[in-house]
């Protein structure tokens, strides 16, 4: 039998909170956690990533409480990929968007 465990919201480093409709707060838990999730140290690029997973997710999907709210689970993939260069970090982004809304399309 498999076990689940939970997973705490900031296991990323990284506290969301907020709504697209009333704007998101972001809060590192840990120091360069977007760097690490991006693999990247560039702010601006971590900023831009960031802001695009955010940017593709409907509003009962990325808000407090929202039942289906996938911003943590985009990060967590994002940062499962480990992306090493530019073009590894755009595509990881496409993916787990890609992902998203084919899961959306399926409903």
């Amino acid at each position: 039998m498999s076990t689940i465990k939970t997973a705490k919201a900031d296991d990323l480093g990284v506290k969301l909170s907020g709504s697209s409709r009333k704007g998101h707060t972001v809060t590192l838990t840990t120091e360069d956690a977007l760097g690490k999730i991006f693999g990247t140290s560039d702010a601006d690029q971590e900023k831009g990533f960031l802001g695009h997973c955010l940017k593709v997710l409907k509003a009962d999907e990325s808000g407090d409480g929202a039942a289906g709210d996938e911003r943590h689970f985009m990060l967590s993939i994002i940062h499962d990929m480990a992306p090493c260069g530019p073009v590894e970090r755009m595509l990881a982004v496409q993916m787990a968007a890609t992902h998203v809304a084919t899961i959306r399309a399926g409903r």
